[in-house]
């Protein structure tokens, strides 16, 4: 997300709560075998590819983004 902001890529932004959380210490495999673990968060992200401001990105209030999740 930084490294397309920072290029002036991205327009638009929204946290996606997408579930439960897997630990670290507890992967999870996808269909391939690929061993992951997950925040339980989404990122959505709308790019441009004109140059579009760092100052003008906007945050779509869709889901409480990491760290403010009711416990």
């Amino acid at each position: 997300m930084q490294n397309l902001w920072y290029s002036q890529s991205l327009m638009h932004l929204a946290w996606l709560d997408s579930g439960e959380a897997v630990e670290t210490d507890q992967f999870r495999e996808d269909i391939h075998g690929t061993q992951y673990f997950t925040d339980g968060y989404r990122l959505l992200m709308w790019l441009s590819g004109d140059p579009f401001s760092m100052l003008e990105m906007q945050t779509q209030q869709w889901d409480k983004p990491p760290g403010l999740r009711a416990k």
